[in-house]
């Protein structure tokens, strides 16, 4: 009879060891899913976030290409003094010219 009761503890422990087994596995599982949630909810965000500031860093991007081509260069300033020189040489011209007819 003894042995007969040993052997019923037996079964009453492995059928509470697997039960505790069962479980811990279904709270794992929930738990996996519930990360699995998580990380798919960052990852949308994220590439939310990533698609505003690529906008933004386009913006910047137009806004410095603007500035910079508005500047004023030394290719500008060279062409300027060569248009002066031009109108300088044809009023040189026009006075010489006029002083040749006195």
């Amino acid at each position: 009879m003894h042995s007969e009761e040993n052997m019923d503890d037996e079964k009453t422990e492995r059928r509470q060891s697997i039960m505790l087994e069962q479980h811990i596995g279904t709270i794992l599982q929930i738990t996996v899913v519930a990360l699995l949630g998580w990380s798919l909810m960052t990852t949308q965000a994220m590439t939310s976030d990533m698609a505003v500031l690529k906008v933004k860093v386009e913006s910047l991007t137009i806004s410095i290409q603007q500035g910079s081509n508005d500047r004023y260069r030394g290719t500008d300033a060279a062409k300027d003094f060569a248009a002066v020189r031009q109108e300088i040489q044809f009023i040189e011209r026009r006075v010489s010219a006029m002083e040749a007819k006195k």
